[in-house]
């Protein structure tokens, strides 16, 4: 991302959308080269993969409702980080006095950070995951409404870009095993649905982020509108957990 900044910057943004087809286009040539087809022979037994489920038992996911509930936490939670950074470099060049070749900098901290929290998160989400989600969602508030202020000058700004990064992805293995717990039979579905819970997030963040931009909010606020996000989504993940653990309780209660 900092990299196509760089070059629509640089070259036009033009040159940008190149750059993405060309990657592109070599990926697609690496996995026609590097990865072996899917009816190519095992070397043993064991490492044979197991036959895909049906199409209706993946379906079979959609009845759950603590998939759906885990959804409308990743849709609604990341929300935020996307309301910000749809419009990072308006924000940037016109409050936080960076010039449009130095906003590649800030978004290589926002980049170092979300690689930190997928880092730390995976590990987190192995011993608590779900004090992971919630200090996610809790600190992901914070750190976006801190934006509103630090956004004004660009050392706070970065730093604060570097949090915002951390905070998206550091709940994300956890969601992520949640979401698969929820759908033992139906991960192929789980696993797609993730990434297209991430996109209604990214449209709803777009979405509410320009409309307050519209309304005469001022650069910041996105940030502020982005900071409730967060807030909806850990009530709806509170929820799943009350669910989810209410029969537990109601059996010790008999």
């Amino acid at each position: 991302m900092p990299a196509a900044t760089w070059l629509g910057a640089t070259l036009g943004w033009r040159t940008a959308y190149l750059a993405v087809a060309g990657l592109a286009a070599l990926t697609v040539v690496a996995v026609a080269q590097l990865v072996p087809a899917a009816g190519s022979p095992s070397p043993s037994p064991e490492s044979a993969p197991a036959p895909a489920p049906a199409a209706r038992a993946e379906l079979a996911a959609f009845r759950r409702p603590q998939v759906w509930l885990t959804l409308l936490v990743i849709a609604a939670g990341f929300g935020g980080t996307f309301a910000v950074y749809s419009y990072i470099t308006p924000i940037l060049t016109e409050v936080s006095g960076f010039t449009v070749h130095q906003v590649p900098l800030a978004l290589a901290a926002y980049g170092v950070g979300m690689t930190a929290g997928n880092h730390v998160g995976g590990r987190l989400a192995e011993r608590m995951p779900i004090a992971t989600v919630v200090g996610s969602m809790v600190a992901g508030t914070l750190v976006l409404a801190a934006f509103t202020r630090t956004a004004h000058s660009p050392i706070p700004a970065t730093i604060t870009l570097f949090g915002i990064g951390f905070m998206l992805v550091c709940a994300t293995p956890a969601l992520m095993t949640r979401l698969m717990e929820f759908a033992p039979d139906s991960r192929t579905v789980a696993a797609a649905t993730y990434h297209s819970a991430f996109n209604v997030a990214n449209a709803l963040g777009a979405t509410l982020g320009g409309a307050v931009l519209a309304a005469g909010g001022g650069y910041t606020a996105p940030a502020a509108v982005g900071a409730v996000l967060p807030v909806i989504g850990l009530a709806v993940f509170l929820a799943s957990v009350l669910i989810q653990y209410r029969p537990v309780r109601l059996r010790h209660a008999h």
